[in-house]
């Protein structure tokens, strides 16, 4: 009898110690796999960052070899047709191609005001400027140079209704959502399909300060992302910032979608060896 129950306290013991031992290495393993799951991430982050800065940058460009031309040519007659270039471009109602003077008056197109959009006196000082202004859309302007100085500013200014079919990004996989926003979080390029609930997700206090984690480590690096476990599930939460704007691009993905059939394979693992164990 005490035969008996000296290997059923050994067989429990050992049982005991494989369970704690299990569970730590399950921690163990969960934690290198998220560490390498988030650097993949931001990988994959910074190259879609570089999808987004090239759009940007299409429009600058545009905008750039127009004034180029103008100040190349600087007649009444040249802006004029030039601008309108610009704007048959566009080729839509909720678009606007501008000139100003230095005092803020229209040379051609309607007045953008300083007040509306704070990045706006950067082109007055030769610097090229993305903006966003709640309700009067995204701006994009550059200097027209007359030498060594600003002599107007050319801009063009999409209305809201255009941004996400204009600058949208595409997921690069098919649970991922993207979008671009102010650095202070105004959301200004929502995905196709935002809605309440994607609104609710992104205003949510643990999220964002899941996205303030990811602030603070784009101090360091161009892109970023971080695993997070709360009341909305598990997700990688990812951020990248796009250079010569006030805007990030930032976004979420299930963990399941990316570490489901991993951490499935790991836990299949982990039961083969404990049951070989045992036996």
């Amino acid at each position: 009898m005490n035969k008996y129950k000296t290997i059923l306290i050994r067989f429990s013991i050992l049982l005991i110690c494989l369970i704690a031992m299990g569970l730590l290495m399950q921690h163990k393993v969960s934690n290198m796999l998220n560490s390498a799951l988030e650097q993949m991430i931001a990988r994959q982050t910074a190259d879609m960052a570089v999808v987004a800065e090239e759009r940007f940058s299409k429009e600058l460009g545009e905008l750039r070899f127009a004034a180029k031309y103008i100040a190349s040519h600087p007649d009444s007659q040249t802006e004029q047709n030039v601008l309108k270039e610009l704007e048959a471009a566009n080729n839509s109602k909720f678009a606007e191609v501008g000139m100003m003077r230095l005092d803020g008056s229209a040379i051609y197109g309607i007045p953008i005001y300083k007040k509306d959009f704070r990045r706006l006196p950067r082109a007055y000082r030769g610097n090229d400027v993305v903006d966003y202004c709640i309700g009067a859309g995204m701006l994009f302007a550059v200097p027209v140079m007359n030498g060594d100085n600003v002599r107007a500013i050319i801009y063009r200014l999409y209305d809201d209704q255009l941004l996400t079919d204009l600058f949208g990004l595409a997921e690069y996989d098919s649970d991922s959502r993207l979008l671009i926003q102010e650095r202070n979080g105004q959301i200004i390029v929502p995905y196709t399909n935002y809605g309440e609930a994607d609104k609710e997700f992104f205003t949510d206090p643990t999220i964002l300060n899941g996205f303030n984690r990811i602030r603070e480590k784009l101090a360091s690096s161009k892109a970023a992302a971080t695993y997070y476990k709360g009341p909305r599930g598990e997700f990688f939460l990812f951020g990248a910032d796009l250079p010569q704007t006030n805007c990030s691009m930032v976004g979420y993905v299930p963990w399941g979608a990316v570490a489901g059939t991993i951490a499935r394979a790991n836990m299949m693992i982990f039961i083969v060896t404990s049951s070989l164990l045992l036996l």
